[in-house]
């Protein structure tokens, strides 16, 4: 069978087609190289860092475990915010763990500010610091942890457990009061949408009358009963039945004759 023999053309063509091919699939293979480098770096750079973070978690764990011993120890009571606060001043100055006393909890100066930062951070780690500012107890139980010596002692006398409890129930009221505060503003907000649903489904106003009054309700903490109360509201709708009313009015009956 006779098979026509090709151009020169044709013969180009296909060496620069099978060329591009040939490039493509080069560069196909390198970005293929080159995004799976970048990923075993990432790997490789999340692994470190996984080890760093666990060596410095260790590490902290130990400081803390000193730490606790060195302030019991002086009858302080231990706390998140006087530890670490020592622990970052001690990684910030490469403070081994063997010189955490001798440079942090030896003078007077720095055991008056950690007898503070002890009472304080105890309170924290124990919840009772929540709302303080609107808990006058708060001060008072506060002021019994830092005047105590051995401060440690403090929490189990009757004066401190007796404050304690009441700062505790004066807490839960104020988290009970912003729950319920919470809880109604989501069904607000879902009356508001339920009352947006019915404006436009019903069509109860004229379209610029409606978006005036959906863009207010998304915007406000209003009730519906508040916005349904309002004069300008129920106008709004008496003018789209009064429209309607109208045009009724206007058209009038009749009757075809039969022929």
């Amino acid at each position: 069978m006779y098979r026509r023999k090709r151009t020169r053309y044709e013969i180009s063509m296909d060496a620069r087609a099978r060329k591009r091919r040939l490039e493509s699939e080069r560069l196909a293979r390198a970005a293929a190289r080159e995004k799976e480098r970048a990923r075993k770096l990432r790997e490789k750079e999340l692994l470190a860092k996984a080890k760093e973070n666990k060596r410095l978690s260790e590490r902290r764990s130990a400081y803390t475990a000193r730490l606790e011993l060195e302030l019991k120890t002086i009858d302080l009571l231990p706390s998140r915010k006087a530890i670490n606060g020592i622990i970052d001043k001690a990684f910030r100055t490469s403070v081994r763990k063997a010189q955490l006393k001798k440079y942090f909890i030896t003078k007077d100066k720095d055991i008056e500010m950690l007898r503070n930062d002890c009472a304080v951070g105890y309170l924290q780690d124990n919840g009772l610091d929540q709302f303080n500012e609107n808990i006058p107890e708060y001060a008072k139980l506060l002021k019994i942890l830092i005047n105590s010596k051995p401060q440690t002692a403090a929490t189990k006398s009757t004066k401190y457990k007796k404050l304690a409890k009441i700062v505790m129930g004066k807490i839960r009221k104020i988290q009970d009061q912003i729950l319920k505060e919470e809880n109604a503003k989501k069904r607000r907000e879902q009356d508001r949408k339920v009352l947006i649903r019915d404006l436009i489904s019903k069509n109860l106003m004229f379209k610029a009358d409606r978006e005036e009054v959906i863009n207010y309700l998304k915007k406000n903490d209003v009730t519906v009963k508040e916005v349904k109360n309002d004069l300008k509201y129920k106008k709004r709708i008496k003018d789209k039945q009064d429209y309607f009313n109208a045009i009724k009015n206007k058209i009038k009956p009749f009757k075809i004759k039969a022929i």
